[in-house]
């Protein structure tokens, strides 16, 4: 088992080891069957060789063309690791004993000999992903072999050549021990860092997705109520986002509604939206008007949220039913829309102080008021900016006009089909992924 490794990291890491093993094999045996094709041609055309050696050589170089087609055939059904180390020795050793045998057969100098032993180890060595006591194994073998052949052809009594090769081989054989080594090490690092940074992103999307769940635990859900229709849409640009809502229908029975959207993106917004969830609801069931809503709320993000440079946009209002009526206070969130269905008029809900948490003074809360008649089959449509801000064709925006436009046109819809339809039509619009989170509450008075 390989140090700082658990077992099943072993096992994953030997599957690793034995594609690349496979993977090599695969084009290394065309490659040398393409070489042994080459001198097989040239042995047939040199004038130095008799028939019967030709013949000789024909065969020779047929059955290692053969072995290395089988090898390559065997390292495509192999699997385990230890099974393609095996072959891999197999294919080491063979390659030597082959080079033994031409070189035994058609003597060349010692220097070409050696020439080819420090060939085959460098292939061996190089091409194939060993362990470095392999390389060390593969040059000793190396070893063995060159001096076979040395004893067979006499040239080993040749000292000062069969020695000055055997020198050469021993360094170049230990630089081959020494990357190899260093290439375990470091596709052993390489396998460890990268499990390290798959599970920590296993881990990043666990949380994500529990974040995420709570978060949608926070988001209320399409109600159908004596008075009212209500439908809720939400899709962060993220697991999680920064736009938040909510709504109540008090003891006095009045609608009361709240929409805001926090400065960023993903975790950080998330966490803002979470953390004024409890605030806004505590404050809902206050049955105070929507500007002291904001008002206080404003003091309790500014306090919380000092030193962090996030702000947040919002509107809240209460719908009273009996006196149809609605009083909203906006605080730098975009214009949100009344349409009334008596005539199909727009009514835009402008804000009027600034956005939550800058430290700005607001109006007070009664200046920062305003209100609308609201009866009978109007609908309240409320909106975080990822609406009005997705981008389609050369970076346009969808705007307010195109969303008024919108809803001038499919306002009479039911609350949750007006919702599905704009999200249809956004989708159209947009060019690319989603930029921004986009929160919709759609209120139908009955």
């Amino acid at each position: 088992m390989e140090p700082n490794m658990s077992e099943h990291l072993v096992e994953q890491y030997d599957d690793l080891t034995a594609r690349l093993f496979a993977s090599r094999l695969q084009w290394l045996t065309p490659l040398l069957i393409g070489v042994m094709v080459l001198d097989a041609v040239m042995e047939a055309l040199d004038p130095n060789l008799s028939a019967a050696q030709r013949i000789i050589s024909l065969l020779i170089h047929a059955t290692v063309i053969g072995t290395l087609f089988l090898i390559r055939c065997l390292s495509a059904r192999l699997a385990g690791c230890r099974s393609l180390r095996m072959l891999g020795r197999f294919f080491v050793l063979f390659m030597y004993c082959a080079m033994l045998l031409l070189q035994v057969i058609y003597p060349k100098n010692l220097d070409v000999g050696a020439s080819i032993h420090i060939s085959v180890m460098l292939i061996s060595c190089f091409m194939l992903p060993w362990r470095s006591r392999d390389a060390t194994l593969i040059a000793a073998l190396g070893v063995v072999t060159y001096t076979c052949e040395a004893l067979k052809t006499g040239q080993f009594y040749e000292p000062m050549d069969y020695g000055t090769n055997l020198f050469i081989y021993g360094i170049v054989a230990f630089l081959a021990v020494v990357v190899k080594r260093d290439d375990e090490n470091r596709r052993r690092h390489e396998f460890l860092l990268q499990k390290e940074i798959e599970e920590k992103n296993e881990q990043l999307e666990r949380d994500l997705d529990l974040a995420r769940r709570v978060q949608l635990s926070l988001v209320p859900q399409s109600v159908s109520m004596d008075e009212a229709d209500v439908a809720v849409t939400y899709a962060p640009m993220y697991y999680i986002g920064g736009d938040y809502a909510n709504f109540l229908l008090g003891r006095d029975g009045r609608l009361v509604f709240f929409m805001s959207d926090v400065s960023g993106h993903g975790v950080s917004a998330a966490l803002v939206a979470n953390r004024i969830h409890a605030e806004v609801e505590r404050l809902m069931k206050e049955q105070i008007g929507p500007g002291e809503l904001l008002e206080r709320l404003d003091t309790f993000v500014t306090k919380q949220l000092e030193g962090t440079a996030m702000f947040l946009s919002a509107v809240s209002g209460v719908l009273d039913f009996r006196e149809k009526k609605l009083v909203y206070s906006n605080h730098g969130h975009p214009p949100q829309i009344l349409y009334q269905g008596r005539d199909g008029e727009l009514r835009l809900m402008e804000p009027r102080s600034p956005l939550l948490g800058i430290g700005i003074p607001s109006l007070p809360p009664q200046e920062s008021e305003a209100d609308l008649p609201c009866g009978s089959g109007d609908r309240i449509f409320l909106f975080t900016d990822g609406v009005t801000e997705t981008q389609g064709a050369n970076t346009e925006l969808f705007g307010l006009d195109r969303l008024k436009d919108f809803v001038a046109r499919n306002g009479v819809l039911a609350p949750g089909e007006f919702n599905l339809a704009l999200t249809g039509e956004l989708a159209a619009f947009r060019e690319g992924p989603i930029e921004d989170d986009i929160f919709l509450l759609t209120i139908r008075v009955k």
